[in-house]
């Protein structure tokens, strides 16, 4: 479960949303901006770079939106409203058209201690 790759970041308002490259495919993994911690159980994971970039975006304004709208109410958040729309769309449409929605990080977790306790087994 090792990252061959980071190829991509996109900035949230509190977290950044990165994108690895891995064997598995591509996680986007969501980290702290203040503190580093990863967040991995709540990242994902897929097939195509195309449907990752997308999500990062996607999950990226719409932190900023949050933020915006805990800011300065409806009116100031609109433009982020927008935006967020945008990438909502776009987010769905390449998922749709490249069967690509992702499956959660806590998944490639789960698949990673089952190959641990398999190769534990397999060396006693």
């Amino acid at each position: 479960m090792e990252a061959l790759m980071l190829i991509g970041v996109a900035e949230g308002a509190v977290r950044s949303f990165e994108i690895d490259e891995r064997a598995e495919g591509y996680l986007v993994r969501p980290r702290q901006r203040d503190t580093g911690q990863v967040e991995i159980e709540a990242g994902r994971v897929f097939r195509t770079v195309v449907a990752a970039f997308a999500f990062a975006e996607r999950e990226a304004l719409l932190e900023h939106y949050a933020a915006a709208r805990l800011e300065g109410g409806p009116e100031g958040a609109m433009p982020f409203a927008r935006d967020w729309s945008r990438a909502e769309t776009l987010f769905t449409t390449i998922s749709r058209n490249l069967a690509d929605e992702g499956v959660g990080g806590d998944l490639l977790l789960a698949w990673a201690a089952y190959e641990d306790a398999q190769e534990r087994r397999r060396l006693h």
